[in-house]
């Protein structure tokens, strides 16, 4: 359960990291595309 646990766990992370990643993308893209 333990190995279980941190794989679900490093799924969540590495989700919320891929989120961010993109909006971050998608605003700096959308901020130089104003320009």
């Amino acid at each position: 359960m333990q190995m279980s646990y941190w794989h679900f766990a490093a799924m969540i992370e590495t989700s919320t990291v891929v989120m961010f990643g993109l909006m971050y993308l998608n605003s700096a893209t959308g901020s130089i595309r104003k320009r």
